[in-house]
């Protein structure tokens, strides 16, 4: 598939970017807010877009739902790394137990589509 991939270039560039502007900044001495706020978000919205093109691929239900699911929980864990301390624990943990959750779910409703078509 295409799409990705070229997702995956367009994010190595802007990173690419972003680090040696901060880089740049750095060495000659100017004043600059820190990049990675700006990171996270572009990851976010990268993945909401995966989302919104594999719907195109896949546009039954239990795809959307797994597919969104997994974004959002990628999202928490994101959210989890600029969190303040404790907080950025918990956050993990209800990402990563979101995840797990959504998996056993999106298994079990897919395992019960195929047996009724069956």
């Amino acid at each position: 598939m295409v799409a990705p991939k070229g997702i995956s270039l367009l994010l190595l560039m802007a990173f690419a970017y972003m680090g040696m502007r901060s880089g740049y900044l750095n060495l000659v001495g100017v004043e600059h807010t820190d990049y990675r706020p700006d990171y996270y978000t572009l990851l976010i919205l990268a993945d909401e877009l995966v989302v919104l093109i594999s719907q195109c691929f896949q546009p039954g239900f239990y795809a959307v739902f797994r597919n969104s699911g997994f974004a959002l929980s990628t999202m928490i864990i994101r959210i989890a790394l600029a969190a303040p301390p404790f907080y950025n624990v918990l956050l993990g943990v209800a990402g990563a137990v979101f995840a797990i959750l959504l998996t056993i779910v999106s298994r079990k409703l897919y395992t019960g589509k195929q047996s009724e078509n069956h």
